[in-house]
């Protein structure tokens, strides 16, 4: 690390390191901090022939050290704990091959090729991302109203312990005549005019509103 570090201060475009090369970067904490401080520097960083157990160090170590979010994407049983490790795990599945339970199940994504990575983060990720966001708000607005209206009418009555709704109507309203609404507005809520350009460049950007949010 000393030698490299010396020889390329700023980073380099491309870093390439094996499992066995790995092993030394990665031998002690202070190491392991000094690697990934350079590897920030660096534009791409290729690992090669490495053990499952070193894929999995290295994604709970990019994670932690680096503090972003990790995709893991993985075509080979040897992947499976790297893909079990990361926050976000795709199995790569081609068309025709036997899809064993225990390679699905290791995923939280199985896709036959990467050509579809574009559509299930840009489209189908952002979409979830909008509904689960309007969801949550709506979950908090229409319990407002019920917790709202209730500490209310004890304030009326002088915190007597009288209820301004009877409880069959409290489990309606969460169960019944909340619910609808909810999936109705969801259902029609399928895409936007920007998600049916290609063009990943100004996609990007509908996921700043949440993050800074």
């Amino acid at each position: 690390m000393e030698i490299i570090e010396k020889d390329y201060p700023i980073g380099v475009e491309l870093l390439a390191i094996a499992g066995p090369s790995l092993v030394l970067a990665m031998e002690t904490k202070e190491n392991e901090n000094r690697f990934y401080e350079f590897a920030k520097k660096c534009d791409a960083i290729i690992f090669a022939r490495l053990a499952p157990n070193q894929k999995a160090q290295v994604s709970d170590s990019a994670r932690e050290l680096m503090q972003k979010k990790m995709i893991a994407i993985g075509d080979g049983v040897n992947d499976t704990p790297m893909l079990q490790r990361a926050d976000l795990g795709i199995r790569l599945i081609p068309k025709g091959a036997k899809k064993l339970p225990n390679l699905t199940r290791s995923a939280d994504f199985v896709l036959e090729n990467f050509r579809q990575l574009d559509s299930l983060i840009f489209k189908f990720g952002f979409q979830s991302y909008s509904k689960i966001s309007k969801l949550t708000c709506y979950y908090f607005y229409k319990n407002m109203i019920l917790v709202f209206a209730e500490v209310w009418f004890a304030g009326y009555c002088g915190f007597s312990n009288q209820h301004y709704f009877i409880k069959v109507l409290i489990t309606l309203y969460n169960a019944v005549l909340t619910t609808f609404q909810a999936f109705i507005g969801l259902y029609y809520d399928q895409t936007t005019e920007a998600l049916e350009e290609d063009n990943t460049d100004v996609e990007v950007y509908f996921y700043i509103e949440g993050i800074t949010n």
